[in-house]
């Protein structure tokens, strides 16, 4: 069964969540709806529900990209899909389905759902070229091994775009620059700029 309605509800649910807890990153939340087949299951006004939800004051602005994947979804489907992205003012991209005609057949197929799962990241970065945006972002932190075996250290990478800015009324997106900064390192930077940070 393909319940559209339960999947948005319980993403609202967790987005609302992080929020009232100070759990989330501070920026613009990104839902990624992925589906296989059309919906079988609850309210067919799924539509109405993105609506209702862009229309709320929630503490983040929130987008939605949309991915129809497969041969499962039907013209007036996808139109609707579409009308959902539209709708939570993100994007909406069609994949076709993994084929077994060849081995370029099935790289390309897999090389269009990793694009589609990346929509996300290159609707950002036109927003922020537009907006002139030039901050420096963080990631997740995770652990980086140097021989992917023993125990590693806890990285963050640091990123920043960068562009051409000849034009001072129109940015244009060249790249990323990202660095690997070890938290320790930024640990000590803290200590250092605030010596009496740990006392009681």
């Amino acid at each position: 069964a393909t319940n559209y309605e339960a999947a948005l509800m319980q993403a609202f649910k967790v987005a609302d969540t992080s929020y009232q807890a100070n759990y989330d990153s501070g920026y613009q939340t990104a839902y990624v709806f992925l589906t296989d087949g059309e919906q079988t299951e609850g309210s067919p006004e799924y539509v109405s529900l993105v609506s209702t939800r862009t229309a709320k004051n929630v503490k983040r602005a929130e987008t939605f990209i949309v991915i129809g994947f497969g041969s499962g979804l039907q013209d007036d489907a996808k139109i609707k899909l579409k009308s959902m992205a539209c709708t939570g003012k993100g994007i909406y991209q069609q994949v076709a389905d993994r084929t077994s005609n060849g081995d370029g057949d099935v790289a390309r197929a897999d090389f269009e759902l990793v694009q589609a799962l990346s929509l996300f990241s290159q609707y950002f970065t036109t927003k922020n070229t537009l907006k002139k945006r030039d901050s420096v972002t963080y990631s997740e932190i995770y652990e980086l091994s140097w021989d992917g075996v023993t125990s590693g250290m806890e990285i963050t990478t640091a990123s920043v775009p960068v562009y051409d800015k000849s034009d001072r009324t129109r940015w244009k997106f060249l790249g990323v620059v990202a660095i690997d900064v070890t938290v320790c390192d930024i640990e000590q930077q803290i200590v250092d700029k605030n010596p009496d940070i740990q006392n009681p």
